[in-house]
């Protein structure tokens, strides 16, 4: 109806895919007071701009030592670990994703729900503990 009609509307949810899935804009409003009003893009890059990285290996592998880069999880048979998203080119980590010890491996972008959490969290410890 939006494309075919020009109609706006307004979706009130705490379900994170909805959000990602129909919103081109978001209204964050925290206690009646807008403190977001923009683009799900943008909301990311307000934390800057990160990639999620999966390796799935081949046998023991180790993370080439980058500066920016965070584990998030190893198991026997993956590493997941987020990147500054101008580290993603990096040569090391590109002859690291395309050694023989990696079997294959993903990039996306962070879960719109975590940047959400971020959000919140970068928040409050801005305004204390009072939010």
């Amino acid at each position: 109806m939006n494309k075919r009609f020009g109609t706006t509307f307004i979706i009130a949810t705490h379900i994170i895919d909805d959000i990602k899935i129909l919103a081109k804009r978001t209204i964050i409003l925290d206690k009646g007071n807008i403190i977001y009003d923009g683009t799900n893009q943008g909301i990311s890059k307000m934390f800057g701009d990160y990639r999620e990285v999966t390796a799935y290996l081949k046998g023991n592998s180790r993370l080439p030592l980058l500066h920016g880069i965070k584990m998030l999880e190893r198991t026997k048979d993956y590493i997941k670990f987020s990147i500054p998203g101008e580290m993603i080119k990096d040569k090391r980590l590109g002859t690291f994703l395309s050694s023989d010890k990696v079997a294959d491996y993903s990039i996306a972008e962070p879960d719109f729900g975590t940047t959400l959490r971020q959000f919140y969290k970068k928040r409050a410890s801005h305004h204390g503990s009072k939010d």
